[in-house]
């Protein structure tokens, strides 16, 4: 990848987490920090972002399409939760559980996410436990 297209998508990944709620009270060089080891991802339609049971490696904001997140009931239809769109973040719930992910979560169209992986975000939150009050 260029250095060109490194900066884009470091600019689009920051313009995201400053989109989303969660992330609203934050100053701007606590955004950079999680954007420092956030992920731009591009997902193409009918492709899942995690299935139910899988173990949570972080969670998701998404920049622009939409996340469909289901589950199947015993009698294997789908039941919806939620449908995601651009701002919105899902599955950070499941970082503390250590459960795993409590559903499926598939895109319904073209998307482009945010990755924040679980691992670096805890670390993160224990060096600093101001953010997680801001977060609330």
């Amino acid at each position: 990848m260029s250095r060109e297209s490194t900066t884009l998508s470091d600019a689009a990944c920051l313009a995201a987490l400053r989109s989303c709620r969660l992330f609203g009270s934050l100053r701007p060089d606590d955004l950079r920090r999680i954007a420092d080891f956030s992920r731009l991802r591009r997902v193409a339609k009918g492709v899942f972002l995690f299935h139910e049971g899988e173990p949570t490696h972080g969670f998701y904001i998404v920049r622009s399409g939409a996340i469909h997140v289901h589950r199947i009931g015993p009698d294997g239809r789908e039941k919806s939760i939620h449908l995601f769109r651009a701002g919105e973040s899902l599955a950070e719930a499941t970082l503390a559980e250590g459960l795993g992910y409590p559903a499926h979560a598939c895109a319904v169209e073209a998307s482009v996410v945010v990755f924040v992986p679980r691992d670096d975000f805890m670390d993160l939150l224990k060096q600093r436990p101001d953010l997680s009050i801001k977060m609330l």
